[in-house]
């Protein structure tokens, strides 16, 4: 049971993670690439804030894109620079930077590091504190778990000229009901360049391993069963002289069928209590370890159509598989087995 349910709770995990691109930070579906290189025309920039004024996006976020030294090491840096809605951010720990002295370090930015939240890194010249281990948006330059955040001031602090940013881009969420298509055609020239930004592979990743979970359950569901049944006939067998002594005094055979039915749901009623409560433990706990390691947010899985079904089911499966026994015992024949016992 509890191996069960902990491979459930765990391929729960799995899913949820691998259905839900918030969960490894990309929470801007949508990108519009804007200039490499140069800074971005005023007619770019008057397209972009007429495109923000649009009931068709929901979250726009403009992008400056840039690589700076973070202890002396290079790192893909994002200006933190809502033009409507609010930038969701996902956090491992702490917070996105909330002024120009803080600094939000992708997690694998900071294993590599060395640093977490509050610890102080040298950004080109300055030091700036560490406000939190944030996912960053994933482009082709780098991963969704390696990179840095900045305020729109810091960024711009760092370097003043928006002509040297690596990338210039605009991040956006559609407003609910409306698609590409539909955004695209109601936003003229800035619509002809939507397009879903760039996924992280880490999702694919998970979802080949999603069938592990479910053959390691079906493995030990087969395993129980087996244990299951074996234990009850070998009850039967070893307690027959007893069985044979009960029905001599008057038991019948429908109380010997009901006695092993009963033994078999009391063993179902024992691996319920321990195993649901310890099986949700241990695949929670695989599940952090996985999350942990991959990176993704952690998410405590519930799979609670497991648990739902988990009671009726294994006592079912107890008392069918009690029958072949249950029948053995109430055909058993009295005096033959007291005469050889």
């Amino acid at each position: 049971m509890i191996g069960v349910v902990g491979a459930l709770t765990f391929r729960t995990g799995l899913d949820d993670a691998v259905a839900d691109p918030a969960r490894f930070g990309q929470t801007l579906p949508y990108a519009v690439f804007i200039s490499q290189g140069a800074a971005p025309t005023a007619r770019d920039l008057a397209v972009i804030r007429k495109a923000a004024t649009s009931p068709d996006i929901a979250v726009m976020a403009d992008l400056r894109v840039g690589v700076f030294p973070v202890n002396e090491r290079s790192v893909s840096t994002f200006s933190l620079d809502p033009l409507k809605g609010h930038i969701d951010v996902v956090s491992l720990s702490g917070s996105p930077p909330a002024s120009a002295d803080e600094i939000s370090l992708g997690p694998d930015t900071a294993g590599g590091l060395g640093v977490g939240t509050g610890d102080r890194v040298r950004v080109g010249r300055r030091m700036l504190r560490v406000s939190g281990v944030t996912f960053v948006p994933e482009d082709p330059h780098n991963s969704y778990a390696d990179g840095a955040w900045l305020t729109r001031e810091g960024f711009a602090r760092q370097q003043p000229d928006a002509a040297d940013d690596k990338f210039r881009e605009v991040r956006l969420v559609l407003a609910p009901g409306v698609s590409k298509a539909a955004a695209t055609r109601d936003l003229g020239e800035f619509g002809q360049h939507i397009e879903p930004s760039p996924a992280p592979s880490a999702p694919e990743d998970l979802r080949n391993v999603r069938v592990q979970p479910l053959l390691l359950g079906g493995f030990l569901l087969l395993l129980a069963l087996g244990a299951v049944g074996h234990a009850l006939a070998t009850a039967v067998r070893k307690r027959r002289h007893d069985m044979a002594v009960l029905r001599s005094l008057g038991m019948t055979r429908r109380q010997s069928r009901l006695t092993v039915a009963v033994q078999a749901s009391v063993i179902g009623v024992i691996g319920l209590i321990f195993g649901l409560p310890l099986g949700v433990a241990a695949g929670r706990t695989g599940w952090r370890v996985l999350a942990d390691a991959t990176p993704v947010l952690y998410v405590a899985p519930l799979a609670v159509l497991v648990l739902v079904i988990a009671v009726p089911a294994t006592l079912a499966a107890a008392n069918l598989l009690a029958a072949i026994p249950a029948r053995r015992a109430a055909r058993l024949k009295v005096a033959q087995t007291l005469r050889t016992e």
